[in-house]
């Protein structure tokens, strides 16, 4: 084992790829018509992170990966979002996606309050309840920190059960 986590630490990019090959792997398990998905890196990534902390890749890496998903999303469904915005019922599912993170936002200010966490934990916690990546790396790069993300790994699989 410490001949792999020393290997690991020194090719942080194949520490990667095995991260994802493993994930993607994970998340084709169906059971009782339940899986993981593509949700299943994030859960290889903190298996790896737990026995190899050394092993992260650099920084744009990371970038990379969240714009190439955000660009994926705009160009698959970019002609759908449009069109929504011009219709009655895209102007009602708005409001009410409007309704719905403001209510959300509200509650994680108050529990921020009540049980005393952090600002960026509480960010992270409230990107991983959605689910929402590009949310996490906003709040990472306004707090500086990498507390957001660790609220994100621990909200995460609960927002996940829960789309």
């Amino acid at each position: 084992m410490e001949t792999l986590t020393a290997f690991l630490t020194h090719q942080p990019l194949l520490a990667l790829f095995l991260v994802v090959a493993s994930g993607y792997a994970i998340g084709a398990i169906n059971v009782k018509g339940f899986s993981l998905g593509v949700g299943a890196v994030l859960f290889s990534g903190l298996f790896i992170g737990a026995i190899v902390p050394a092993s992260q890749p650099p920084a744009i890496v990371g970038t990379l990966g969240l714009v190439m998903f955000l660009y994926g999303l705009g160009v698959q469904f970019g002609r759908q979002f449009f069109a929504g915005l011009a219709g009655k019922a895209g102007r009602r599912y708005n409001v009410l996606a409007v309704i719905a993170l403001g209510t959300a936002a509200l509650v994680a200010t108050v529990e921020m309050m009540v049980i005393d966490v952090s600002a960026p934990m509480m960010a992270g916690l409230f990107a991983g309840s959605g689910t929402n990546a590009a949310t996490m790396q906003a709040a990472m790069e306004a707090a500086g920190t990498k507390e957001p993300a660790i609220g994100y790994s621990v909200a995460f699989p609960f927002g996940l059960v829960g789309a």
